[in-house]
């Protein structure tokens, strides 16, 4: 659904309510974004 709507904060803000998460970090977290922007970032220096 993330990467479906253009990776959207909307979207994000749908996936967390919906998993009953505490915040979108913890979203991110599960939905392993943050390893992907990292490894993004590393990639491409």
């Amino acid at each position: 659904m993330y990467n479906n709507n253009g990776r959207s904060e909307d979207a994000l803000m749908y996936l967390m309510e919906l998993f009953n998460h505490s915040s979108m970090s913890l979203t991110k977290k599960y939905l392993g974004i943050r390893q992907q922007e990292l490894r993004n970032i590393y990639m491409n220096l």
